[in-house]
C-alpha cells in the first residue's frame, strides 16, 4: 500500500519503505544534496522549505512511531500530516508525473 493510500485511510497497512521514500523525497527539496533535488522539487509542486522540512520531519516521526510501536507517536504525526495537506500534495505530485510520462511518449 503507498503512501497516498495510508494517508487516505489508516496506518494499518503501513509500509516503512514508502515513507523513507517520500521522507527522502522532500528531504531532497530543501537540502539539495542529491542530483536530482530539483526534478524532485517540481514534482513535489515546488513546495516551501519550511513546509517540506515539516513533511520530512512528521514522516520521520511517522516511520519511527511505527517502528517501535509507538503508537502515540505515530498517532500524532499522521494527524499533523494530514492537516498539512500531505495526501493531495502527493496526488498532485504522481498527476505532474504522469504529465510528464504523457509528454516523454507523445514525443517518442
Amino acid at each position: 500500500m503507498g503512501m497516498i493510500d495510508v494517508l487516505q485511510h489508516d496506518l494499518s497497512d503501513f509500509d516503512l519503505d514508502w515513507c523513507g521514500e517520500v521522507k527522502g523525497m522532500y528531504s531532497r527539496t530543501f537540502k539539495k544534496d542529491q542530483v536530482d533535488w530539483l526534478s524532485v522539487y517540481e514534482v513535489l509542486g515546488q513546495p516551501a522549505a519550511p513546509l517540506a522540512r515539516e513533511i520530512a520531519e512528521e514522516l520521520r516521526l511517522l516511520g519511527r512511531g511505527m517502528r517501535m510501536e509507538g503508537v502515540e507517536m505515530a498517532e500524532q504525526a499522521y494527524q499533523k500530516l494530514q492537516g498539512l495537506g500531505t495526501t493531495q500534495l502527493l496526488v498532485d505530485a504522481l498527476e505532474r508525473l504522469r504529465e510528464i510520462g504523457s509528454e516523454v511518449n507523445v514525443g517518442q
